[in-house]
C-alpha cells in the first residue's frame, strides 16, 4: 500500500471520482455531479494504492481517496470525500490516508482539520483523533456530525 497525491484530472483523480461515486453517492440514489468536483482543481487529492501483481505485471490500483482543503478558514482545512472501496476496508487504508493528509495539513502551516462525518464513520474518526463538535443534522439525506482535530496537540 502507498498513499500518493495526485494532480486534479489525472488518471488516479478519475479513478478516485469512481470510487466516490461507488461509495458515497450511489447508496444514496444520486451521481456526482459537476456541482460536487467545482473547485477540486485548488484542492488536494489523496489517492490510497494497492500493488497488486497479476502475471508479474504491477495493476497499482487506486483504492481509495480523501480530499483536503486547504485554508478552508484561516488555518484550518477540510477533509472531505473519504471512501474506500469495501474489499480493502478495516485494512489500514482509511487511516493510512488521513495520516498521510494530516501530515501534508501541518506542513502547510494548518492548526486544525474539520470534516462532516457521516454517522456511520464517527467511530473512525474518533479513532483516529477526531472529535464531534456539533448535534446531529442531515446533509445529503443522512445524519452527519461536523467534527474536527487540532493539529498542534
Amino acid at each position: 500500500m502507498r498513499i500518493e497525491i495526485v494532480p486534479y484530472n489525472s488518471i488516479p483523480y478519475k479513478h478516485s471520482l469512481l470510487i466516490r461515486e461507488e461509495v458515497l453517492r450511489k447508496p444514496l440514489g444520486m451521481e456526482i455531479t459537476k456541482g460536487d468536483v467545482f473547485d477540486e482543481d485548488k484542492h488536494v487529492h489523496f489517492v490510497a494504492i494497492e500493488e497488486e501483481y497479476a502475471d508479474g505485471v504491477n495493476l497499482n490500483a487506486v483504492v481509495g481517496c480523501v480530499v483536503l482543503i486547504p485554508n478552508y478558514e484561516p488555518q484550518t482545512a477540510k477533509l472531505r470525500q473519504m471512501a474506500t472501496l469495501e474489499q480493502f476496508r478495516g485494512k489500514g487504508y482509511g487511516k493510512a490516508l488521513v495520516w498521510q493528509l494530516e501530515k501534508y495539513a501541518k506542513r502547510k502551516g494548518m492548526a486544525k482539520i474539520v470534516l462532516n462525518a457521516r454517522h456511520y464513520a464517527v467511530d473512525f474518526y474518533l479513532k483516529v483523533g477526531y472529535q464531534i463538535r456539533s448535534e446531529k443534522f442531515t446533509e445529503v439525506g443522512i445524519d452527519h456530525f461536523k467534527m474536527e482535530k487540532d493539529l498542534r496537540a
